[in-house]
Parts: structure tokens; C-alpha cells; sequence
């Protein structure tokens, strides 16, 4: 028998050896585009819950914040109702309006994006608010629109911004 040393090709061992190298290789460049996935689909969230949170503001500042939706409440403080301070089903916010809702945090109707739902949540504060008094004397009125994830419950964007009165300041 003429057996020759020159045999060409791989032995069954290499063949395993470069196929479990492969997959590891495979394993970690998949769980690298996994996470980066993940965060794309976060930050994704987030711009889309910035841009809802600058058009409420807007909507807000120009006096044209909407109360109407059956859905909308007030979530702070607790056993309060949009009727008791006489805003229920009111369409177009003015300052006076804002001033009753000093101290309150209201929930707005949630919207819907991209298979996502964002809720959002409004808080009225003031500067110098006075504790003794029942109406605020500051011309300026401070509104925090955040927007929730109605999923994880955390917030995923806030804005801040103020309004004065067009007379005082």
C-alpha cells in the first residue's frame, strides 16, 4: 500500500474547532446589534415623546390648552375634579384659567404612535405661589408637560416652559 503524506483538506477537528470559533464570533456581534436595536427603539421613544411634549407646550402657552376630553383628570391632588374648579369640557385655556389650576397635575388623553402610547401629564406652578392666599399673585405661571410610557410607567421626556401676564409681566 502506497500511502502519501500529502493529503490535502482538514481533519474532522479542525472543522469543529473553526465552527465553534465562528459561533462564538456570531454570538457576540448578535448580541451587539440585540442591544443596539433595543437602544435605537428607546431613543426612538423618546424624540417621539419630545415632540409630543414641545406641541402640547405650545398648545398651552398660546392659550389654546384642551380640557374637553372625557379622559382628561387631574391626578394631583387626589379627589379633585376639573368640575369642582369649573374647567371641566373647557377647549381654550386662558391665564386666569391657568391660575385656578396652580398646584395641580392634570392627565391628558394618551396618544398613539408607532405601536407605542405615551401619556401625558401637565403640572401648573408658579413662582412665589403664596400659601396663604387662594389665588396666585405672580404674573408668571410655570408648566411641566412630561410624557409616560404606558408601558414601563417612566417618563420619557420633560418640558419645561412659562407664561407671564400679558398686564403684569
Amino acid at each position: 500500500m502506497n500511502q502519501s503524506l500529502n493529503q490535502k483538506g482538514f481533519t474532522l477537528i479542525e472543522v469543529l474547532v473553526s465552527i465553534v470559533l465562528f459561533s462564538v464570533v456570531l454570538m457576540l456581534f448578535s448580541t451587539y446589534f440585540i442591544n443596539s436595536f433595543s437602544l435605537s427603539k428607546r431613543q426612538d421613544s423618546e424624540l417621539i415623546a419630545m415632540n409630543i411634549a414641545k406641541q402640547i407646550a405650545e398648545q398651552w402657552k398660546s392659550e389654546e390648552g384642551d380640557l374637553s376630553s372625557p379622559s382628561a383628570s387631574i391626578l394631583k391632588p387626589v379627589d379633585s375634579d376639573l368640575a369642582t374648579i369649573g374647567l371641566a369640557d373647557k377647549t381654550q385655556l386662558g391665564y386666569n384659567d391657568l391660575q385656578k389650576l396652580v398646584g395641580y397635575t392634570l392627565v391628558l388623553p394618551s396618544e398613539k404612535m408607532n405601536d407605542r402610547t405615551y401619556e401625558p401629564h401637565i403640572t401648573i406652578q408658579s413662582l412665589n405661589r403664596d400659601p396663604d392666599e387662594t389665588m396666585d399673585l405672580s404674573p408668571i405661571i410655570i408648566i411641566e408637560v412630561a410624557i409616560y410610557s404606558t408601558v414601563t410607567k417612566q417618563p420619557l421626556a420633560t418640558l419645561t416652559t412659562a407664561i407671564g401676564h400679558e398686564t403684569k409681566g
